[in-house]
């Protein structure tokens, strides 16, 4: 997962997933195992993404006039390949408005992924109350990643900033950090 969120997918010759193709009855389960073909486990974990993907059936054109929809499932699992041993560091850096915008980073300096839940940018305005509060969906930093953050404001959300807490909580803690932000760049 690069900076951005974005996941680019390539296909990984470490790692086997059984079955390959596997048919699933109504209201059924199948199991789907992953097994690492890496000899020794790395410093930090191996991550992979498994896309579960509905094959399209084709069958003959419909004889019903109009247009013609079909939805098709994707899942998309990670899977981690645990270190040699666990450590949790992750930290909110570089945090500050700029452009009507909030930005910040989460590095991961850890050895596993970090999940970030209730991500969260609290503004603090005038005497120290709370001028608004922004919620962040939940994600994942990869081990030995960075995640880079922005979140517009409004300019009359940018022009209450007095300073921004930022946090979230991972499965080793919580992370936080409070910025000043007076004075931030508004404009736009």
């Amino acid at each position: 997962m690069d900076a951005s969120g974005n996941a680019p997918s390539t296909p990984a010759s470490d790692i086997v997933v059984y079955p390959q193709f596997v048919t699933i009855p109504a209201h059924g389960t199948r199991r789907i195992r992953a097994a690492s073909l890496l000899a020794s486990r790395a410093p930090i974990e191996r991550a992979y993404r498994v896309s579960l993907a509905e094959i399209p059936t084709f069958g003959g054109a419909s004889t019903k006039p109009g247009v013609n929809l079909t939805f098709r499932t994707t899942y998309l699992l990670g899977v981690y390949v645990a270190p040699d041993s666990v450590h949790h560091e992750a930290a909110i850096d570089a945090a500050g408005v700029r452009r009507r915008t909030v930005t910040f980073r989460v590095e991961n300096r850890g050895s596993v992924h970090e999940v970030l839940k209730n991500l969260t940018i609290t503004a603090l305005g005038a005497g120290g109350r709370v001028a608004f509060t922004k919620t962040i969906d939940p994600t994942i930093v990869l081990a030995g990643r960075t995640r880079a953050f922005e979140v517009p404001l409004t300019a009359s959300e940018c022009a209450s900033l007095e300073a921004l807490t930022i946090s979230a909580t991972t499965g080793a803690g919580t992370l936080a950090k409070t910025v000043d932000a007076a004075g931030g760049d508004c404009g736009p």
